[in-house]
């Protein structure tokens, strides 16, 4: 078992490593299969692209974000109340204690207006997002189809145009969560254990906090079934730094319940946006609000078809 000085040394070194976001992941996996000559991959086109410089936390992409104190806001999500400042503190409170005994924040109050989306036998769930730059066009978007049973195969579309096909879903990559059946089965559904799972996740982060904050916000989408979404949203309740305020809306104007993560600078931010109605992640923002992102759903009934706008 590695001593204090080894996990010291781990940490700083990985702490000056950016995150490796998603759609970074799925296609340098791409290329790699692609390049090996393995099954899975089709690529599709060469497109143009743009440079990608917002820092957004669903598939579209995982964020690098530091902490900034510790103070919660304590709101109605449903009332007009504004999130309450956040206190600086010290580095040292970038590493997480075990779970409090009483919530931090009213994430937990989001797990009883959790909801699935559910396609019938044949069907599948069709997930959009978008991510851009304030003041540019749209990236092309990420679409990902998952089928009714989550085991079978799911496909997944990258800007790029080339199609990542996987039974079950996308695998995790080391300490980074993304939705995929073996990732449902092997996360606990009681909340004070599936805290502690997540914990050892990013045990090795220099900022513990927020390692696990953007894990939990990359499970909260339409793929993750309701039971483990409301479990999330239960850990997410006592997780320090968050800060929870209804009154937001999406880019595309649907209204939202914000579910924030602020940087160590005081000045930015990483932000989830969730469908009150549902509890779904339906946008989010980062970099000072710079970076806009939607995610968009439909029940569709064959794998690669696009929903109308």
């Amino acid at each position: 078992m590695p001593d204090d000085l080894d996990l010291n040394v781990v940490r700083s070194l990985r702490a000056d490593v950016p995150e490796m976001s998603e759609r970074a992941f799925a296609e340098g996996r791409a290329q790699l299969v692609a390049a090996t000559g393995g099954k899975g991959v089709v690529p599709r086109r060469q497109a143009r692209r743009q440079p990608f410089r917002g820092r957004l936390l669903p598939v579209a992409a995982a964020a690098t974000v530091a902490i900034a104190g510790a103070g919660v806001a304590a709101v109605s999500l449903t009332g007009d109340e504004a999130k309450a400042p956040v206190a600086e503190t010290g580095p040292e409170s970038r590493v997480l204690p075990p779970m409090p005994a009483e919530p931090l924040n009213r994430a937990g109050e989001l797990a009883d207006r959790v909801t699935d989306i559910p396609p019938q036998p044949g069907q599948y769930l069709y997930l959009e997002e978008t991510g851009w730059i304030s003041g540019e066009a749209p990236e092309e978007p990420t679409r990902t189809w998952v089928p009714k049973n989550r085991a079978a195969e799911w496909l997944r579309i990258i800007p790029s145009g080339d199609e990542i096909r996987a039974e079950g879903g996308f695998e995790s990559a080391g300490d980074v969560l993304l939705p995929s059946q073996s990732t449902f089965e092997r996360l606990p559904r009681d909340p004070k254990a599936l805290y502690e799972f997540l914990r050892r996740e990013v045990r090795y982060r220099a900022d513990q906090a927020t390692a696990m904050f953007e894990n939990i916000v990359r499970m909260l989408d339409g793929s993750t079934p309701a039971p483990l979404r409301a479990g999330l949203y239960r850990v997410l309740g006592h997780l320090p730094h968050v800060a929870i305020a209804p009154g937001a809306f999406t880019e595309d104007g649907r209204p939202a319940i914000s579910v924030e993560m602020p940087w160590v600078d005081g000045r930015r931010s990483t932000e989830a946006l969730v469908a009150p109605d549902t509890g779904l992640v339906i946008g989010h923002r980062g970099q000072g609000k710079e970076s806009e992102g939607t995610v968009r759903y439909a029940v569709v009934d064959r794998m690669g078809q696009v929903p109308p706008a």
